[in-house]
């Protein structure tokens, strides 16, 4: 006598869709766990160029306070206007290198900004600053400028600062740009 099972005809691949749906929904995490891990990164990376922005700006902060004017001399103008968006790699200033050097407060400022304009050019992608004084109390707005690594028009990109944050100067300077800058906006007093 043989023992045979009987076989239920409506239950055949009723185990194979739960698979399957079992399947869809792990993958949907996995998905979900990859897209949060690459907005970390990009936030990570946004992190840091806005620390290094902070940086940037209290170097130019301690290069102004450095050269206070003399009684008989006017302060040096340390404003800075981009010509374009995105920069060409900037020159270091020159002169005023030694201490024998008889410079006046003008032209360490300008050996001053350009100097700057290469650390700055260097610790962002693309970086580039925007400064201008302020005359009602003697402070300077400083605007540091770099465009997101794989940032263009219709991509998407962390925003730090945004480009809501950019000078309109900059923003217009170039009509066919295809990158999106991103901006940080500094206020810096004279005290």
């Amino acid at each position: 006598m043989s023992s045979r099972k009987p076989t239920s005809k409506g239950q055949q691949g009723a185990t194979l869709i739960e698979v399957l749906v079992s399947m869809l929904v792990i993958s949907l995490g996995i998905l979900a766990m990859v897209i949060l891990q690459l907005n970390t990164t990009k936030y990570a990376k946004a992190s840091e160029y806005r620390a290094i922005g902070a940086l940037l700006a209290s170097d130019l902060t301690d290069r102004m306070r450095a050269n206070r004017p003399q009684e008989t001399e006017t302060a040096g103008n340390y404003a800075h206007t981009p010509k374009a968006y995105p920069p060409a790699k900037p020159n270091g200033g020159s002169g005023c290198d030694t201490k024998d050097a008889k410079c006046s407060t003008q032209q360490i400022a300008d050996k001053d900004v350009a100097d700057w304009l290469v650390s700055v050019y260097n610790a962002l992608p693309q970086g580039e600053a925007f400064v201008s004084t302020r005359e009602a109390n003697g402070g300077i707005d400083l605007w540091l400028i770099w465009t997101e690594p794989n940032s263009t028009q219709g991509g998407n990109q962390a925003e730090p600062g945004g480009t809501s944050s950019c000078p309109t100067d900059v923003l217009a300077a170039d009509a066919k740009q295809t990158t999106v800058p991103q901006c940080m906006h500094f206020r810096i007093t004279d005290s």
